[in-house]
């Protein structure tokens, strides 16, 4: 009989865990099909240039990037609005 012990951080994190945006995002994408997040409809277009955007970007970006769409539902649409600019030029 193995035996397995968690530390404390683990048996915190493992109780308040908490699926990020981006995680949703992906999970959008990955399902091909429309979600809401906090509320939000979000659509695969929208989600696939999300996560476009995000996986180039560097480390320094995509923090502030989940920032921004773990934030609001102002902060969400203001982020989906530029990347959708930034992706029909």
């Amino acid at each position: 009989m193995s035996s397995y012990r968690k530390t404390m951080g683990e048996a915190y994190n493992g109780m308040y865990l908490v699926e990020g945006n981006i995680d949703k995002i992906k999970d959008i994408v990955s399902k091909k099909s429309a979600s809401k997040i906090d509320g939000v409809t979000v659509d695969m277009f929208t989600a696939s240039a999300i996560t476009q955007v995000y996986n180039k970007v560097n480390i320094d970006n995509k923090k502030k990037l989940e920032k921004m769409v773990n934030g609001t539902k102002g902060q969400f649409g203001s982020v989906a609005n530029k990347i959708m600019k930034m992706i029909s030029k």
